[in-house]
């Protein structure tokens, strides 16, 4: 390479997307002519590229629940019901835990929304540490989440909800004062089933009555449903 010019690729906030470079063999230089031409393509590559960025922006915000960064609700069942194909197809065991936060709403009374956030931001956290990359979570209501384990009896799972809720129980957000930080437990429902045949729905509405009795029988604590045979 003998000579080079380039001209960065702006975005429409002054944001350095990229650049667009000419090479050269020889010594040259660029006339007029040249500078408009890498003007106009790098300007054309900015717009590709925010065009780009705001579809997958968008997808995102579709499928991601935007306080937790999980999936949502509708994004979760999408993702299970793919995962359950393959349940279907392989007839190994699965695995699912719903849980809630208990109290919640005496945490956003008492410290405001802004703490529930954190809350609900530190769930997350958790969960992500401790569940494998093959698992399913989602946020499906206010403070209420659901997570499908693959390939996971019930056993594995109630050590799985187990996990998560000392971890919960033991969780602290950082305040922005110096105000104590709110303490919060979670209740879990476990369901489990080798059934060829179950679907989201039957996972989900036995999941919840274990949760039921989990939040009946005292809280900050696992229940698991009857297997389905």
């Amino acid at each position: 390479m003998r000579a080079c010019w380039s001209e960065p690729i702006l975005s429409t906030d002054g944001q350095v997307l990229g650049t667009f470079a000419i090479y050269h063999k020889v010594p040259a230089h660029p006339n007029a002519e040249d500078i408009e031409r890498i003007s106009f393509a790098a300007n054309l590559a900015a717009i590709a590229i925010e065009h780009r960025n705001s579809r997958e922006e968008l997808e995102r915000r579709a499928y991601t629940d935007y306080l937790t960064g999980l999936s949502n609700r509708r994004y979760f069942i999408e993702k299970a019901e793919a995962e359950l194909v393959r349940h279907h197809r392989y007839g190994d065991t699965i695995s699912l835990l719903m849980f809630d936060i208990d109290y919640f709403k005496q945490v956003n009374d008492q410290y405001g929304h802004s703490v529930g956030d954190l809350v609900l931001q530190k769930i997350a956290e958790i969960c992500r540490t401790i569940l494998r990359e093959i698992d399913i979570i989602g946020r499906i209501g206010g403070e209420e989440f659901a997570v499908l384990l693959p390939k996971t009896d019930v056993e594995e799972a109630k050590n799985v909800a187990q996990r998560l809720r000392i971890a919960m129980s033991e969780g602290k957000v950082e305040m922005p004062t110096d105000i104590e930080p709110p303490k919060f437990t979670a209740s879990f429902g476990v369901m489990s089933s080798d059934k060829d045949a179950i679907d989201i729905d039957e996972l989900l509405n036995q999941a919840d009555d274990a949760l039921y009795k989990a939040k009946e029988s005292g809280r900050n604590r696992v229940c698991v449903a009857e297997k389905i045979k």
